[in-house]
């Protein structure tokens, strides 16, 4: 499997089933009024999610798919790209969760700009990600 296909597998799944989830412990934690338990939820959560794209984004890099140095700051990129606007209008407009076109979109703009930054075989990568957003 290539690197746009698993991506896109992992961060359409990854949108869908969870990203609007968190949003009441990020309102509840935002305050910092229980720093405790915020860091126990990133922890046993958002940390061990990182952790797994890391180590699939090392994988890729050892591969020769994608050029970068620091595997924190690429799984940070990606991360932000795909999940940064949903998870803020989730925590900000808890009663209007993106649809799942939205995800879609975020998710494709997302893994785009990271493949043209990230990518060893960019054409290639471009052309797979175009054809795995056509799959139903």
């Amino acid at each position: 499997m290539g690197v746009a296909q698993g991506a896109y597998d992992f961060t359409v799944a990854y949108l869908r089933r969870t990203a609007m989830q968190a949003h009441p412990w990020m309102r509840l934690l935002r305050g910092q009024r229980f720093p405790e338990i915020g860091r126990a939820y990133q922890a046993s959560g958002p940390d061990r999610v990182l952790e797994g794209i890391m180590c699939y984004l090392s994988t890729q890099r050892d591969a020769e798919r994608l050029n970068f140095e620091d595997d924190e700051l690429a799984v940070q990129d990606l991360w932000g790209l795909v999940l940064s606007a949903p998870r803020t209008r989730a925590l900000y407009e808890p009663d209007m969760p993106p649809t799942k076109a939205e995800c879609a979109r975020y998710n494709d703009s997302g893994l785009t700009v990271f493949l043209k930054a990230y990518s060893a075989s960019l054409t290639q990568d471009l052309d797979a990600l175009d054809t795995v957003k056509r799959l139903p």
